[in-house]
């Protein structure tokens, strides 16, 4: 399932509950390049693909659900994708002798921040970040309090089908009313 039909099968379901589902217009190839030249390698095709849907969504409207929680994720604009990278950035060094409270999933690189990530969903501000590992082409998350790294899942696409079917599952616990 592609990034279109995603959000065609999401909005039904916020039309079932009576929510409005709003999508910001796509990003533009300039901007997308631009972006790209400043991260220093191509966004992967799946990401690239969402954005060229829409740029981002609506603040607090679920577009997204982390496997196994009952949590909804923004959809970032690719500007605000940026933003939350730079903010990664700049707090790494912060976190150097950082013992996370429970071993890290081998899957993922050390540190607590890697230029080969790339957030595209937020929860909360950015307490709970769901991030493009563009070296694995895999999803991992950032989540506060304890601060760690997870592994999420392996690629965009599993990520599109598990939060599809959370969302089916239990559509009352990620949209909601305004």
């Amino acid at each position: 399932m592609g990034f279109s039909e995603y959000c065609q099968r999401l909005s039904a379901l916020y039309l079932a509950q009576q929510v409005p589902f709003n999508l910001a217009a796509p990003a533009t190839d300039a901007a997308l390049l631009a972006a790209e030249q400043q991260l220093g390698f191509s966004i992967a095709p799946s990401l690239r693909s969402a954005w060229q849907v829409a740029d981002g969504g609506d603040s607090w409207q679920a577009m997204f659900a982390r496997p196994n929680f009952l949590t909804g994720y923004d959809f970032l604009s690719l500007q605000q994708a940026l933003a939350a990278r730079a903010s990664m950035q700049r707090r790494a060094p912060n976190y150097a002798d950082y013992q996370a409270p429970e071993p890290r999933d081998s899957r993922i690189d050390t540190g607590w921040y890697q230029a080969h990530w790339l957030p595209f969903a937020a929860f909360g501000g950015g307490e709970l970040l769901l991030i493009f590992d563009h070296k694995q082409q895999q999803i991992i998350g950032f989540q506060h309090d304890p601060d760690a790294i997870v592994w999420v899942c392996d690629d965009f696409s599993q990520l599109l089908h598990a939060s599809l079917t959370a969302f089916e599952q239990d559509p009352d616990e990620f949209i909601f009313p305004e």
